[in-house]
Formats: C-alpha cells, structure tokens, sequence
C-alpha cells in the first residue's frame, strides 16, 4: 500500500547517517548506500505524489536528485526528475513542469520509452492549456509514437484533436483510433471513438469491418 510504501522509504532515508560507518567491505562497496539513499528519496517522492502531496513529492523529488547528482547516478536522477515534474504538473505550476518534463522527453539515452512518452504527453497537455496548439498536437503525436501501446496517450490524444476541430484534425484523429483499435486488447475503446468520428466525417462506419 502507498503508507506501506511511505514507511518503508523513510526508514531507508533515515539510515543516512549509518552509512559513513559501515565496514568498508567489498560487497558493501558493491552495494553502494549512497545510490540506495538516491533510490529510496525517489521513491518515497513517488508515493507521496501517488497519495496526492505533491508538496513533500517535490520536496523528496529535490533531495533525490540532489543525492544523484552528487553520485553521478543519471538514471536515479532522471527518474527523480520526471517525479518533480509530475509533482510540479499536480500543483499547476505548468510552466516549471514544462521545463521539467522536457528535461526527461529530449533525453535520447533514457532507455524508458514508456518514461520519455509520458513526458511529452503531459508536454501535451500543458501545451493545450496555454493554447500553443501545434506544439500540443507535436508532443501527443510524439508520446503516441514512443509508446503506441498507451491507451491514456492515445485516447487523450484523439480527444484532444476532436475538440481542437482544426482543418484535417477528424482525419488525424481517426487514424489514430484505426490503429489503436490494433492495440486495445481491453476494450472497444478506440472502436467507439472510431465509429464516432465515422459520423463525425460523414463516412460510413467501417469498424464493424476491421478485425
């Protein structure tokens, strides 16, 4: 559970003080406290954003990325930066999340794509919200392609154009549900959102066709 999560990470984090005294052994080296320490910051800032204070998410995001620069642990760092930037999205200050998850989507050495997607989808999203539109079809576009199995990215992406209504969005967006329809083992999701935009382009519903 997220208080289970909570505990367990603060207890990790109050062990910093033990780690300058222990034995100095090959296998502890190996180990390497001061990247547990890292580790266990961003974690505990993940499950405070997952229980929504995004407050002390922040606080503990900061302090992970803080300890992982000082180890030059990037992967710990970039995992705790995308957790401020979701942290500073929840507490709407867009502008700072922007900047935040741009660090995390342009970053072509992370190797999680699922990562790097939800990124530039809440690039997105933020980029909608200050009604930079093409920006926004950019990064959705963006997120789909990095991660196609996304039902969220994909879905959200195709609201977002049939509410945009620009010229040719219907036709992007149905696209987009077609494909998805490849995807959705789960549900009729993207069939229902393909069968609407059918009638939307007054085109004949086709999704009764496709396997």
């Amino acid at each position: 559970s997220l208080v289970e999560a909570i505990a367990t990470a603060q207890k990790k984090v109050s062990a910093e003080g033990l780690f300058e005294n222990l034995p100095k052994e090959p296998f502890l080296a190996s180990v390497n406290p001061r990247t547990i320490l890292a580790s266990s910051q961003k974690t505990l800032a993940l499950a405070y954003v997952y229980s929504n204070d995004y407050g002390q998410g922040l606080d503990w995001a900061e302090k992970a990325i803080a300890q992982a620069t000082r180890i030059h642990s990037s992967v710990t760092r970039l995992n705790a930066v995308y957790v401020k930037a979701l942290s500073l999205f929840y507490l709407q200050r867009y502008e700072d999340a922007e900047a935040a998850f741009r660090v995390v989507a342009i970053d072509i050495d992370n190797a999680n794509l699922s990562q790097r997607a939800m990124a530039y989808y809440y690039r997105g999203y933020i980029a909608a919200h200050a009604s930079k539109h093409e920006d926004a079809l950019d990064n959705y576009e963006i997120a789909v392609s990095l991660d196609p199995l996304n039902v969220r990215i994909r879905s959200d992406a195709i609201t977002y154009l049939i509410n945009r209504n620009f010229a040719g969005d219907y036709e992007i967006a149905l696209g987009l549900a077609i494909r998805g329809m490849d995807y959705d083992a789960a549900g009729t999701t993207f069939q229902t959102l393909a069968a609407s935009l059918f009638a939307k382009l007054g085109l004949p519903d086709k999704t009764a066709q496709m396997p």
